[in-house]
């Protein structure tokens, strides 16, 4: 088993969008995670300036809060971890078979297993990281898949 770092966090995107969305309903929890993740956490990314800092790229405002907090992260040695590791088969196996997982979002977990990372999403309960996908990634690869509130009380316990 893979035992993560507690305060460290792949980001997926919705989560960051949502923080730069006025009128969302998940707005204000986004923005606190946003900044605790500012304050006391590390982000993990597949590579500088890779895919998931292109899809960051493609979906939030270039002048936006969020996007200058990542830039402003992924500047400092101490705010960011990189790295993307192949999944073990039975991890693949289960995530291919139906209802299949979108490929696009794979990046997200073999960035979080390379990194002992957890996952942010708030795509869960009818999402990609639906109850089979959390649990198949907790009892194989010992990564926890948190929305945005779950994550916020992870950081501030870990404080």
């Amino acid at each position: 088993m893979v035992f993560q770092m507690s305060n460290s966090f792949v980001v997926d995107t919705n989560v960051l969008v949502f923080a730069e969305t006025h009128h969302h309903e998940k707005r204000i929890d986004a923005v606190c995670f946003v900044t605790h993740l500012w304050k006391n956490s590390i982000i993990a990314l597949d590579a500088p300036f890779g895919v998931i800092f292109k899809q960051y790229k493609n979906n939030l405002p270039n002048t936006g809060f969020v996007f200058d907090i990542i830039l402003r992260m992924m500047s400092k040695a101490n705010k960011v971890t990189f790295g993307k590791r192949a999944l073990p088969r039975t991890v693949s196996n289960d995530l291919n078979s139906p209802p299949m997982f979108d490929i696009n979002d794979l990046i997200f977990i073999e960035v979080a297993y390379a990194t002992r990372s957890n996952i942010v999403t708030e795509d869960i309960q009818s999402g990609d990281f639906d109850s089979r996908v959390k649990n198949t990634c907790k009892e194989n690869i010992g990564i926890d898949i948190l929305t945005i509130l779950e994550a916020n009380n992870t950081i501030m316990r870990a404080r």
